[in-house]
């Protein structure tokens, strides 16, 4: 449509559009958008029965791939904030975004081999009391890019030490990449020592089949998903945001244009700024779920039953997001204004 940008949206429908006028209206598509997975999964599962004991065990062992193909902002990206008029649409008329934005196209394949075992005693003690006794080895094993190594982690401590990247020197300090010393092939390490107990108990306090009372408790671990990395950011995938562009028409005037790009990316890439990474954190452990129930039936006449029951749940150590460099607000100084202390700042922490 006439923009003086970057060409690089190819696959698909060739091309990428992201345009927003806050209040008005919006467009948005991706010229490519692929996620294929595969996944395969053996598992064995035996049960053997002796005298009031009914032991089950099993094995699983799952192999994962996925294939992020996929443009996001590729062709550019302008958002209007009614920073220079007041009024998004006038802005918009006025061909001044209040931010541009355009992205690399990304290509990322996270792998993993997960296994498990378990293993589990259902033991009848008498008629009316049976326990269940379990446990089960899950380790925490996270995904790894095989293809460009494109995972990321913040090391507070490094960035204190003004330690950098060995493989890309440019990054501000604190921020590793896949493949620097000292970090694990997946960034962050597995945990192959993680045992997770179950147990569980059914009682029939009287004997005559009318009332039970039941509870059990329960511990578990998630897992990453491959779509929990994420290499939307430099040097992985260069970003190149312009705060206040000149024109719709021509958002690089006067700013650096840092494409085209080829991958793999080279190791003196110069990160565009401002710039937002999203790494692991130094020091991530594996997210835990405890579970816990406690019931109590009772059987009335008239084919009535009344139930209490008490279930509970504890979560720690849950994936999330941090910001670690949050801007601050000034009341005082107008939205341009802030925008740019903002940037300065940013700038200042390379």
């Amino acid at each position: 449509m006439g923009v003086n940008v970057p060409k690089m949206t190819t696959q698909g429908s060739a091309t990428s559009l992201r345009l927003a006028i806050t209040n008005y209206f919006s467009a948005s598509w991706n010229g490519f958008y692929t996620i294929p997975a595969t996944v395969g999964n053996f598992g064995s599962h035996w049960t053997w029965i002796k005298a009031n004991h009914s032991f089950e065990f099993g094995v699983e062992i799952e192999k994962s791939k996925v294939v992020k193909n996929q443009d996001f902002l590729s062709d550019g990206n302008d958002t209007f904030n009614a920073a220079l008029s007041g009024d998004n649409l006038l802005d918009f008329l006025l061909g001044k975004p209040s931010t541009f934005t355009q992205q690399q196209p990304f290509y990322i394949t996270p792998e993993r081999t997960l296994p498990a075992v378990y293993a589990i005693d259902t033991w009848k003690v008498s008629r009316r009391l049976t326990l269940s006794l379990g446990v089960r080895w899950n380790p925490f094993v996270p995904v790894e890019e095989t293809t460009y190594h494109q995972a990321g982690l913040f090391s507070l401590d490094a960035y204190n030490r003004g330690v950098r990247s060995q493989l890309y020197p440019n990054l501000p300090p604190g921020l590793l990449v896949q493949g620097d010393p000292g970090l694990p092939d997946k960034v962050i390490p597995s945990n192959y020592h993680i045992f997770n107990p179950r147990l569980g108990f059914a009682f029939d306090p009287f004997g005559d089949g009318k009332m039970s009372i039941r509870g059990g408790f329960g511990m578990y671990q998630d897992q990453m998903t491959g779509n929990t990395i994420n290499p939307n950011y430099n040097p992985f995938t260069v970003t190149a945001t312009i705060p206040f562009p000149a024109s719709t028409q021509n958002p690089y005037l006067g700013q650096v244009n840092p494409f085209p790009i080829n991958r793999p990316n080279p190791s003196n890439l110069v990160a565009p700024l401002p710039m937002a990474a999203n790494p692991f954190t130094y020091g991530m452990e594996a997210p835990t779920i405890q579970q816990w129930n406690f019931t109590v039936e009772r059987q009335f006449p008239w084919a009535s039953l009344l139930r209490v029951a008490y279930e509970g749940q504890e979560s720690y150590h849950l994936f999330g997001a941090v910001e670690g460099n949050a801007a601050v607000y000034d009341p005082t100084l107008s939205a341009a204004d802030n925008r740019t202390r903002v940037n300065q700042r940013k700038k200042k922490k390379k």
